[in-house]
């Protein structure tokens, strides 16, 4: 007998994404720590994203309080927004 996995018509399970509501760090101390969820809530990216991110040092910097534990801090998402700013002629 063979088993036929359904096409998944809902892709909203596929990322890990949960709401499209973008968090506002402005009125938090910079030196707050924030988790992978939150940090890819504000900068707009799915979890898997700032895995990739960390892998290939491209993304902000971050701090690993264990193997599992990934925090990223107020201020270095600040100063990571502000180096990627793009300014027009």
């Amino acid at each position: 007998m063979r088993y036929v996995i359904p096409p998944v018509s809902d892709t909203s399970r596929m990322t890990k994404r949960k709401s499209k509501t973008r968090l506002d760090i402005s009125a938090l101390n910079p030196e707050t720590l924030l988790s992978p969820y939150d940090t890819a809530q504000f900068l707009d990216v799915c979890i898997r994203s700032l895995e990739r991110y960390r892998q290939e040092r491209l993304g902000p910097k971050f701090i690993r309080l264990s193997p599992h534990c990934i925090r990223y801090r107020v201020r270095d998402l600040q100063e990571f927004c502000a180096s990627r700013e793009v300014k027009c002629a």
